[in-house]
């Protein structure tokens, strides 16, 4: 049976090591980071997505490789 687990936490945590850690496993896949918590952090924060102290066309891909 199939399982889907996403592991989500905050920059500078340890999901990187635990993700490579996971990914040696033969029967599991990780895909690259999507970096999408702190894009979504920061929307509280300002105005709007352009003023925040981030890439809008980072976070944009990142959101699309996380959904696709």
């Amino acid at each position: 049976m199939d399982r889907i687990i996403f592991l989500i936490g905050a920059p500078r945590s340890g999901t990187t090591l635990l993700a490579r850690m996971l990914g040696a496993h033969s029967m599991i896949y990780g895909r690259a980071e999507p970096h999408l918590i702190t894009p979504i952090a920061h929307l509280g924060y300002y105005a709007n997505v352009q003023k925040a102290p981030y890439d809008p066309f980072n976070a944009e891909q990142a959101i699309r490789e996380f959904v696709t």
